[in-house]
């Protein structure tokens, strides 16, 4: 299969968009009137052919009338909903009122009642990250009469940033299950952070993957820009599970354009490469 150097969209606008750090880079990918590549911008467009003329009013020949700024509405996912890196940092105080219970292993218990019997993870689901090392702690009181550990820390799993006032928090890249993380399904989670509070509150969702339920960890980078306005780059991250209609009609919101006039392009060696008509196909699918 070729590199992807390009993500680029069509509507009667143009935006493109740019790469997965897990995918080369000189891989683009052209949607349409968005232009997106991984180094070759991917583009989303307006349904015009020229893109000097896409701010033009386009004749409504076939289909409905595009819509005005004022006629749109906002999509399911926006761009913040589907973002998966860069979250608000989220600590949790514990809850006064839920009693743990007296030992650690009727705490084990309990929480492997709330959790999936078979351990497997189910597609569409949302996970929580508990990094290893406070979770070794907290078995060690549930199974060999340790010391009760304090509140969840999860610092272990996130990146390093110089900036001391930032409100968000990203996870450290090449972090790997049972080495770095455990994941709790919701319920088990709700009663853990119920119990020790702490954080910050690291959320994912499975996605599915070759027939298997993957946790989406990063999400998939891109550059985004609207044809016809090169200069104007968005970095956007998404979802690995978010359709191509989905992140279409985002970025269409982002942009106020009209989706059902917007075109998206897989873009290869600078060019147009595929129109992203199958608005069904996930991102994991198409990248």
């Amino acid at each position: 299969m070729p590199t992807r150097e390009g993500y680029n969209g069509d509507d009667d606008s143009t935006v493109a968009a740019g790469s997965d750090p897990n995918v080369d880079p000189n891989f683009p990918f052209d949607n349409g009137n968005f232009e997106t590549s991984f180094d070759d911008l991917p583009e989303l467009t307006e349904t015009a052919e020229d893109p000097d003329a896409v701010d033009e009013e386009l004749p409504n020949t076939i289909g409905p009338k595009k819509k005005s700024v004022d006629e749109l509405t906002e999509p399911t996912y926006t761009l913040e909903t589907l973002a998966v890196s860069n979250s608000k940092s989220v600590m949790l105080d514990p809850d006064e009122d839920a009693t743990p219970p007296a030992t650690g292993p009727e705490e084990e218990t309990a929480i492997d009642d709330l959790s999936d019997s078979n351990g497997s993870l189910k597609a569409g689901q949302n996970y929580f990250l508990v990094s290893s090392r406070w979770w070794r702690q907290w078995k060690q009181y549930t199974t060999r009469g340790g010391q009760r550990p304090g509140p969840i820390d999860n610092s272990s799993l996130l990146q390093d940033s110089l900036d001391d006032t930032s409100d968000t928090v990203t996870l450290r890249r090449g972090v790997m299950e049972r080495t770095d993380y455990y994941t709790l399904g919701p319920e088990a989670w709700d009663q853990m952070a119920k119990w020790y509070g702490g954080g910050p509150v690291i959320k994912r969702q499975a996605f599915a993957n070759r027939g298997q339920a993957s946790i989406d960890l990063y999400g998939i980078n891109m550059k985004v820009k609207r044809t016809g306005d090169s200069n104007i780059v968005l970095e956007v991250n998404s979802a690995k599970w978010a359709t191509i209609e989905e992140l279409k009609s985002a970025l269409c919101w982002h942009f106020k354009i009209d989706p059902d006039h917007t075109r998206f392009w897989d873009y290869y060696s600078g060019r147009r490469y595929a129109l992203l008509d199958i608005e069904t196909k996930t991102l994991q699918q198409v990248w």
